[in-house]
């Protein structure tokens, strides 16, 4: 039983973001379609590192056994969410360690399971717990509170942002407001009020059904590897860009659900190459070896048993994949709302292009052989998490200049 629900937890976690369409809610036509240019407009851009935070040993702060989550407030101050230590640690502007929130547990301010981390201009830092099914709200004089999950039992996607009205932004299995929504068919982009009241859907997806996969004694069914990918940033007002297919096409929906605005650009997905998929495979079968990148967090973190690991093994020889790659890897958006959308390299261990679009739709050009940050600072700071041969992980902020 055990095996069977660190099985089904790890699924969950791998499937988020894996779909095929979104759907406004509600779906109105869009009322402008803007086509970007069909050639690269290569910007120059320049990356001055600032410091980077992290260590291989010691007993110092900046050891993480797991970086969840990265994020800035108003001060320029640097949030770290170390999942595997159960804990958030902060750093000025000049990466020095400033303090250290939450431990493992299940009082106040404590954690079971921390999965992603929203951080406000103000200070406010935000946890969501699937351990607790809690969001955990840590307040600028350090006093935290619990707020259930508002009408869902699973937050899965890899991001939470804090929404400009309040409250937090993130991907939750099943849709709350549909009686039988099947957990594993439908994520629904939420909007989840930091106080009481009802969880707000601002845009859902559907999973394709291409096959049963076995997990112990329950079949789940699971899309193909590289199947198109739910992706989504937070804009200023509450709005929101979504990519719903394997082609470039991101819709920018307002804080109702009416889409605005669509952008596009004339790049067909490649097609999956056998290279593809060996680096995928080679990929997920190195996390599953002791020390890999699939891990237990909670009460009982460590290595993944070597039952669970025989049993997602077996899935992986197995697997289906896609026979296209999506165009469209990640998307941010900036503190000035410029959305970053970066492109699938030529292959997977080459980084993509990632075009540069304003908040009016206006294409600004592309920047080569760059990444998505993992977050941005109000003032145009970008932290990267990195890990090494060895597996150590550091954030490294930058500031990006012409």
């Amino acid at each position: 039983m055990l095996c069977m629900k660190i099985t089904r937890f790890i699924r969950l976690l791998a499937l988020a973001g894996t779909v095929c369409t979104v759907s406004a809610v509600p779906a109105l036509p869009a009322q402008q379609v803007i086509d970007l240019p069909v050639r690269d407009q290569v910007l120059r851009r320049e990356a001055r590192t600032l410091f980077s935070v992290g260590s291989a040993d010691g007993g110092g702060a900046d050891v993480f056994g797991s970086v969840g989550d990265v994020g800035f407030d108003g001060a320029e101050n640097l949030y770290v969410l170390d999942r595997l230590n159960a804990r958030v640690v902060v750093f000025d502007s000049t990466g020095r360690f400033v303090r250290a929130m939450g431990r493992r547990g299940g009082g106040p301010g404590e954690f079971g399971a921390p999965q992603q981390m929203a951080v406000t201009r103000a200070g406010e830092v935000i946890v969501s717990d699937v351990g607790r099914r809690a969001l955990i709200a840590f307040g600028r004089d350090g006093t935290a509170r619990s707020v259930p999950y508002p009408g869902v039992s699973m937050l899965v996607g890899r991001r939470l942002l804090p929404h400009p009205q309040g409250g937090v932004v993130s991907i939750a299995i099943g849709n709350p407001a549909a009686r039988g929504s099947n957990a594993f068919g439908e994520e629904v982009l939420l909007w989840l009020p930091a106080g009481r009241g009802a969880a707000r859907a601002l845009a859902s997806v559907s999973t394709p059904r291409s096959r049963q996969a076995q997990s112990g004694s329950v079949r789940v069914h699971e899309p193909p590897i590289f199947s198109p990918s739910f992706r989504w940033a937070l804009l200023s007002g509450g709005s929101v860009a979504v990519v719903d297919s394997a082609a470039y096409a991101v819709r920018v929906l307002d804080a109702s659900g009416r889409i605005v605005r669509t952008l596009r650009r004339p790049i067909a997905p490649r097609r999956v190459t056998a290279r593809d998929r060996e680096y995928e495979m080679e990929r997920r079968a190195s996390q599953l070896s002791d020390g890999g990148g699939l891990r237990l967090v909670g009460p009982q973190s460590g290595a993944l048993p070597a039952s669970v690991r025989r049993s997602v093994a077996e899935q992986l020889r197995d697997a289906e994949f896609a026979a296209v790659m999506p165009v469209v890897r990640r998307m941010a958006a900036d503190a000035a709302g410029t959305l970053w959308i970066e492109r699938t390299g030529p292959a997977l261990d080459r980084p993509g292009n990632v075009d540069l679009v304003d908040p009016r739709g206006r294409y600004l050009g592309t920047l080569s052989g760059w990444e998505v940050p993992a977050a941005f600072s109000p003032r145009g700071r970008a932290a990267y998490v990195r890990e090494d041969d060895l597996g150590v992980q550091r954030v490294v902020v930058i500031r990006p200049y012409p």
